[in-house]
This record gives structure tokens, sequence and C-alpha cells, in this order.
């Protein structure tokens, strides 16, 4: 226990408290206190509230005479008694998340279960379905593989129109031109020969003859190694014999399909002139009704620059024909 005390009375009480009581007692002096706060012990005696006035006008609140020495436990307890109330609060806590979480857990395991059982079910439907399937020649494993080989030629399928987009430009050029027969076709070499107009008939023949031996093609075709390639049979409409004229607009035409960005070549397979000294020469100079001037034909060869297609498609070359 601590008593403030003015004079020697308190302390005559705090003596005979620890004597009968047996506890011990402690002795603040008051005047000591205002000593220090430069108050006058004489009016701390006739006004002892004067003291803590002027302790809280200090700044000390709440105001308190006690030393450290004997705070010390009080503050003590006070940190233990917020250890332990924090301590209580975490607990409570952590076992209300402990409970959410197996809840949570609880919940999930029970509807795990239950999409397990309707997988189960599905399956045994699927599979009572599926025996009253019929049955089917070909195997599953070759129809994926047929549909994707389908996918693989839909995706890399070329078609003239390219070729026929690059003549449209030049011909739109020359109005005094025809075209007379187009023959088109994928090659991976670019110095391929025209075949006629049973090109299409011999291949099919070659590929029933490798079906018949057994040897299935083996060509691998990159279409990014494709070179188009046409075959231009023309003449120079309403040709009156000039033949100057005609090899200048057959010029002119081969200059504008050279110009074309998309054109790697252009060949002059033949003049619309012909000047071999094997042919003979014929008609009468005195009958001019029977002099017929013959057709001013030419023929070219036209190829485009590589495709830009990067899968590999197994299949012989493609190849079309239009005949006017």
């Amino acid at each position: 226990m601590v008593l403030p005390a003015l004079d020697d009375i308190e302390h005559q009480i705090a003596t005979n408290i620890s004597q009968d009581q047996g506890i011990e007692c402690k002795i603040v002096d008051v005047l000591a206190y205002a000593k220090n706060s430069h108050i006058s012990p004489d009016a701390v005696k006739k006004y002892p509230a004067l003291l803590h006035m002027q302790l809280l006008a200090n700044g000390h609140v709440p105001d308190n005479l006690a030393p450290a020495t004997f705070t010390k436990s009080h503050h003590l307890s006070k940190v233990r008694r917020a250890i332990n109330v924090t301590s209580f609060v975490v607990l409570a806590l952590g076992l209300v998340f402990a409970a959410y979480f197996w809840y949570e857990g609880y919940a999930f395991k029970e509807e795990l279960a239950k999409l397990t059982l309707q997988t189960q079910q599905q399956e045994r439907l699927y599979q009572d379905v599926a025996r009253n399937f019929p049955a089917t020649p070909i195997p599953g494993a070759d129809l994926q593989t047929a549909a994707e080989i389908a996918k693989a030629i839909e995706n890399n399928r070329h078609t003239p129109l390219p070729l026929m987009q690059v003549l449209s430009r030049a011909f739109e050029q020359s109005p005094d031109i025809n075209i007379t027969r187009m023959h088109w076709q994928l090659s991976e070499d670019r110095e391929v020969k025209d075949e006629g107009v049973n090109s299409t008939q011999v291949n099919a023949n070659q590929a029933a003859q490798q079906a018949n031996t057994g040897k299935a093609y083996s060509g691998a075709i990159n279409p990014a190694l494709l070179y188009q390639i046409g075959f231009i049979n023309g003449e120079v409409s309403n040709f009156s014999g000039d033949y100057r004229a005609a090899l200048t607009n057959v010029g002119r035409l081969v200059s504008n399909l050279r110009n074309n960005s998309a054109v790697e070549q252009v060949v002059i397979l033949q003049e619309p002139v012909n000047v071999s000294s094997l042919v003979s020469l014929q008609g009468s100079t005195t009958d001019e009704s029977n002099t017929q001037t013959p057709p001013a034909i030419f023929k070219i060869k036209i190829v485009l620059k590589q495709s830009s297609a990067s899968q590999l498609v197994k299949a012989p070359a493609i190849k079309s024909e239009v005949a006017q």
C-alpha cells in the first residue's frame, strides 16, 4: 500500500497498518513532490489538491504520485492482461475459420461424390447405347485419319483463281487478243512442259496403275514450294496479215504480265508468226478471192510465285484446263 503523507501523522498511520495488518505500506512524500514542481510546501499543506492540479496542468494525465518502482508490476499486469485477451481473440478467430473451411471441404466432398455418381451413371448409359450401335467395317482410327486428311486437303486447296486474276488484269489492257485455251497446273518444277488436253486423263491412268500394283503415292508436296503454272494459247483478233502489229500486241501482253508482282516468269513458247523455212508456200497470186490469211496464233507460259502455304499434303499435281 502507498500513502501520500504531508506530516508525521501519515507516517504513524503507515507504521500502524504495517504492524496491525501485515501489509507493506510505504509513504510518498507529497511535500518533496511539491518542491520538485516549484510549489510552496505551505500552500500544499493548506490546499493538498493544489499538487494534483499542477501535475494535471503539466500533462500528467492521469497524475500518479507513486514512483516507477511501485507502478512497474501494475504495468506488467496490464500488458499480461492485453496479451491474454489478444490470444483469446486470435484463438476464437482461428476456430471460426477452421470451422468454415471444414464446412467448405465437406460440401466440396459431397459435391464430388455426387458428380462421380452422375459420371458413372452416364458411362453406364453410354455403354448401354453403344451396345446397340451397328458394326462398322472401318475402324475408328481410320475414320479419324480420313477426317484429318480431308481437313488438310481443304486447308491446302489451290485453285486457278490467282492465275485468272493475273490474266484478267493483263488482257484488260490488250482487248485485241483472245484466249483459245488455258492449261493450269501445280508443280515443284517450273520447267514443266505442257502435256496437252489429255494430261488429266494420263494422270488418272497413272494413279489407277499405282493402285493396281499396290504402290501408294509417296510424293510429299510442300505447298510453299509449289509453282502455279499456266499455258495460254491465244490469237490476235481481226488479224489482216500485219505480223509486226501482231508481234507488238503479244509483246505488250507479255510486258504487262511481267510487271505483275505475283508473276515470276513469262516465256513465249510460240510467236504469232511462223518463220520456219520448212513451211511450203501455196496459193495463187492471180486469184485474190482464194487467198486466206492464216490466224496469228501464239502460246505463252506463265509461272506464278511459290505459294505461302507450309503444311505437307500427299497428292499428285493438280491440273486444270479450260478451252474456248
